[in-house]
Formats: C-alpha cells, structure tokens, sequence
C-alpha cells in the first residue's frame, strides 16, 4: 500500500519475546522495591521483573519498563475520516489509520479484541515507524494520522513520536480512545493531537467495573480536559448507558 514497501514480520509465538528494535524505554515509570510501577494510566501496575502490566505492551526488563509497541503495527488501513467518526474535522478526507496490540481495559463487548487483547508478539505486524507512518500518510493523500482500533495509549511512546512528526510535515493527528490515562502523560500527548474521539462506556462506575475492568473518573477527567483544546467526540455503549439515564 502506498509508496512505502513495508516489510512484514513473522507472527512469533505466545511465549516468544518481541524483537529489541521494536522496543523503547516507557517514558512514564517509577522504579520501586517490588519492580517498576507504570503511572501511564490509572492502572499503575506494579511489574516485577520480566513481567508485563495489564495493557500487554509494557515490559520490565532490569528494572526499567519498556514499550513492546513500537513501530510494529498489526493493522494499518486507509479510512475516511468520518470513520473515526468526528463531527466536521476536515470532512471527506482520508485518514491513515494504525494500531499495535494491547489495551488497558477488557471490554466484555470489544469488537477489536483480537487485537486489544494479545500481546505485540501475538499477532501479525509489519514494520513501520513513525517516519514511515509519515511518510505513508503523505504518500496516500491522507490529510490526517489516526492512533485507533485497539488503545493508543497503550503505545503511547509510538503514538506521540507519530503525532510529533506527522506535525512537522502538516498532517493532523486523530486519536481514538478510551480515554484511560493519566493526567501528565495526556497533558503531554494533546499538545500534538488535534482530534479525539474519547470512549465514554457509561455514567454508572459499577458498569465500568462490570463491563470494562476499569473505572468513570479518569475517563470524564481526560473528557474535561480534552474538551479544553481540541475537537472532540463521545461514544456510548448500548444497553449499557442506557440504564443509567
């Protein structure tokens, strides 16, 4: 696809490791007397060494954590952009859209859990890093960048080294997500996002614990303080949010 010839890699099995260069060090982290802990999202796992937190992606390796979603997407498609969907953000242009593997939360109903559930070295990948995704962005007349169909902020370090470049070069950056993250880490990533469709499963925190193996405050707060400066979206789950009307 594209004018990029994008190398594919093999699918490695469940207990095999993902590949070094397609790894970073995780730029939100704490090194404790038990492991590392995660402060990405409200998750904070604590990791003890060689281990893996909730999302999947985040390893500990010597005591430091370290994304294994990096440049190593196992799904990339061109979309319309009001696919994502977003209300009038540059309506009738294409969006090149990427994901890696891993979420922070398991949602009963995911309709990507084939991917938002496995590892980085449980699926299918090709090789393409953010200068690549840029690149390609470009080279299919997309006018934007899209982080979406799994959880974006699970590869984090990919998505803001993405989003920083694809600015240089004038491309918008569309995220979709289920808002679960920290504070901090998404004070940092809006300054290079200009779109967000935020997943809101429901009002009621029991349904989030039930439905979503997480909670309502973190979401309404990256809902808040998103809303401050950028375009922004809703999603709601049927027959779930309806019962807390």
């Amino acid at each position: 696809m594209g004018t990029l010839g994008m190398a594919f890699i093999p699918t490695l099995a469940a207990n095999d490791s993902v590949p070094p260069k397609y790894q970073r060090e995780a730029r939100y982290y704490k090194v404790t007397g038990r492991g590392v802990k995660c402060t990405l999202c409200p998750n904070e796992c604590n990791i003890s060494l060689n281990d893996t937190g909730d999302c999947r992606t985040r390893i500990n390796r010597d005591n430091k954590l370290y994304t294994t979603a990096y440049g190593n997407p196992c799904a990339i498609h061109i979309d319309p952009v009001e696919k994502k969907p977003l209300y009038h953000f540059l309506p009738g242009s294409r969006s090149f859209s990427i994901a890696t593997a891993g979420c922070n939360l398991v949602c009963l109903n995911c309709q990507n859990w084939q991917i938002s559930q496995a590892t980085p070295a449980e699926t299918r990948n090709q090789e393409l890093f953010p200068e690549q995704v840029v690149a390609s962005s470009i080279g299919n007349n997309c006018q934007s960048i899209a982080y979406t169909y799994a959880e974006p902020l699970v590869f984090y370090e990919y998505t803001y080294d993405s989003s920083e470049r694809a600015h240089q070069e004038g491309i918008k950056n569309i995220l979709v997500s289920n808002g679960y993250v920290n504070e901090e880490p998404l004070r940092k990533l809006s300054k290079v996002i200009d779109a967000a469709n935020i997943d809101l499963k429901s009002f009621d925190d029991d349904i989030y614990v039930r439905l979503n193996t997480g909670s309502l405050e973190p979401v309404l707060r990256t809902l808040k303080n998103t809303k401050r400066g950028r375009c922004l979206a809703r999603n709601y789950q049927p027959g779930y949010s309806r019962l807390d009307r």
